[in-house]
């Protein structure tokens, strides 16, 4: 089995989008295309949810609208009572009065000022008991009014609740869903370059396999075959082996990106990396880091070959310095070329692209 070095760079880059929008509940893409495939059972299941919810409160309010009602019944008797004991106490006062007139002048003013009130007291019980009494009992009176209501707007409005309750779920649910869908070009991505490094594992031991090499130059590179300067260049997967270095492109597209011509070309992109790698293991620098050995023709060359690697469908056509493989075709690809590079030169070579 090959020896691998780094994370995927579209992985990386997708954990990153997800973390940076707080999706932190996915660990993998497998997490997100289950959440996708399953988005609709969710859904439902959240409204599911509320329902029941629903049903739960509507149990609530009725049993604590029985026993607030009970509690009201019980109040009203005892608070009548009250008010009764208090109109008998009245009635008594006023009896003791009139039974009990002063002979004094000044005193019998006073007297039928009392008589009066006691009168007037009485007359309020009498007329407005029920009244008195409903505003003794106001309190439960309103807590069992609002209970009805709850009941009853539950009860006639059930799908309208339910709609309500499971808003901020389904609203969460539908964020997540567009975010992750936005995000499918990177998902592809990341399917498409994990299947291909489980594919290179599967070269021998003596195969190195490097994802998501990246390098910035400090002093950009001329690149003569269109006229402009590389700064940077990132390799989908750089594979070392025994027949050289094996740059490779992974594209998980559809037949009909495919037939866009619009798209970048991935042809172009290879070959650009491609001139930038060569410049790079074929200056000076390199003999610090790689001995290639001696050879008494001259100096050894280390192999660069291009490799495209459409996962799913590829192109008909063939093109110049850059070959295009599919998934099942890549590891034959790169095991038919003959050994060139000792173990020591590969090693060597190894920790001169590490280093960079």
């Amino acid at each position: 089995m090959a020896k691998v070095i780094g994370q995927i760079e579209s992985l990386k880059t997708l954990k990153k989008e997800l973390k940076y929008k707080g999706l932190t509940q996915f660990s993998s893409v497998g997490d997100i295309k289950a959440f996708l495939s399953s988005h609709k059972a969710k859904k439902q299941h959240i409204k599911q949810q509320a329902e029941q919810e629903l049903e739960q409160e509507l149990i609530q309010f009725k049993e604590e609208l029985q026993r607030t009602e009970q509690t009201y019944e019980k109040q009203t008797l005892f608070t009548s009572e009250q008010l009764k004991l208090q109109l008998e106490q009245l009635k008594e006062r006023r009896k003791s009065l009139s039974d009990n007139k002063p002979t004094f002048f000044l005193w019998q003013l006073f007297h039928t000022i009392k008589l009066s009130r006691v009168n007037r007291q009485i007359d309020q019980f009498e007329h407005n008991f029920n009244a008195v009494l409903r505003q003794k009992m106001q309190g439960v009176i309103v807590k069992m009014t609002h209970l009805n209501k709850k009941i009853n707007h539950y009860t006639d409005h059930r799908t309208e609740v339910i709609a309500q309750k499971a808003q901020p779920e389904i609203k969460k649910l539908e964020r997540t869903k567009t975010t992750l869908e936005n995000l499918k070009p990177l998902m592809y991505g990341a399917i498409g370059e994990h299947k291909v490094q489980k594919e290179l594992e599967k070269l021998p031991e003596d195969f190195i396999v490097i994802n998501d090499f990246n390098v910035h130059f400090q002093k950009p590179l001329f690149y003569k075959a269109e006229r402009s300067y590389i700064s940077s260049i990132q390799i989908d997967h750089l594979v070392l082996g025994p027949s050289g270095i094996f740059i490779i492109e992974t594209k998980n597209w559809s037949q009909k990106s495919i037939n866009n011509l619009d798209l970048r070309s991935p042809v172009a992109q290879i070959k650009r990396t491609s001139h930038a790698l060569y410049r790079m293991v074929h200056t000076d620098t390199i003999s610090d880091h790689v001995f290639l050995g001696y050879h008494p023709w001259g100096e050894k060359k280390i192999p660069i070959r291009n490799l495209i690697v459409m996962v799913n469908n590829k192109p008909k056509e063939n093109f110049q310095y850059v070959s295009i493989k599919t998934l099942k075709e890549v590891n034959g690809y790169i095991q038919y070329f003959e050994p060139c590079l000792s173990k020591t030169e590969l090693r060597g070579l190894k920790g001169f692209l590490r280093s960079l």
